[in-house]
């Protein structure tokens, strides 16, 4: 079975390198790695193609935004599941890949774990949410979740909002797509991305989607407190 993992990135020469290594020290070898670069103004091309042997495909040219380099990868992955790890972000262990194959071949539409996020001075383990949670938001962590390519493919991101992945997992749970969630941490994630530092948008984001899907009184008044705490926070 080969996985197609997905890096995007731009302006990361800080990070990138730690990520490809994730990546391509895997012990699983039937990977195909496709890197999606907004073409960069920093030195991250050129890191990049110190790993041009490891990389199967690599794009480097002006995007719409991250959600858009997604969907370009998206466009020359051949595997049988994609699997996206921003810049910054690492796979869990070198064996992260190997181990979660057998649960693949199972022929789950989305199959995901847990991840750590990784702060200055401690690590935390976070594990999914109760799937009927996905009600109300992101019940994992992107970079912790693997999905067929024949599913992305068809329904590729919206590149006008940052939720443009729960937008994506909400539908594929309103169509019924089969959810597995293993006990498996499978990322390590770097808390200071695009997502992590616009909270108010994306309890906004959630809120829209979700409702706009499946109305609930209920539903509502939770999500919009969620969102009114989030204002008063910052």
């Amino acid at each position: 079975m080969k996985i197609s993992i997905v890096t995007v990135c731009y302006n990361a020469e800080s990070c990138i390198d730690e990520t490809i290594l994730s990546v391509i020290n895997q012990t699983y070898n039937n990977i195909e790695y496709v890197i999606v670069d907004g073409a960069s103004k920093d030195d991250t091309i050129k890191i990049i193609n110190k790993y041009v042997k490891y990389v199967d495909i690599f794009i480097s040219e002006k995007d719409n935004g991250i959600y858009d380099a997604m969907n370009k990868a998206l466009d020359v992955c051949t595997g049988e599941y994609v699997y996206f790890l921003n810049a910054g972000d690492k796979i869990y262990s070198r064996e992260t890949i190997e181990l979660i194959i057998p649960v693949l071949k199972k022929e789950y539409d989305i199959v995901y774990g847990g991840h750590v996020t990784k702060y200055p001075n401690e690590e935390i383990i976070c594990k999914p949410l109760v799937f009927s949670k996905i009600e109300y938001g992101m019940i994992f962590n992107h970079q912790s979740v693997f999905v067929k390519s024949s599913i992305m493919k068809k329904n590729k991101f919206s590149i006008d909002k940052l939720s443009a992945d729960y937008e994506f997992f909400f539908n594929q749970y309103l169509n019924n797509a089969s959810f597995k969630s293993e006990d498996q941490i499978i990322s390590i994630f770097d808390p200071n991305g695009v997502s992590s530092m616009n909270k108010r948008l994306i309890y906004k984001e959630w809120m829209d989607i979700s409702l706009k899907g499946r109305f609930s009184l209920r539903k509502y008044i939770f999500l919009y407190l969620r969102w009114l705490v989030c204002i008063l926070r910052t």
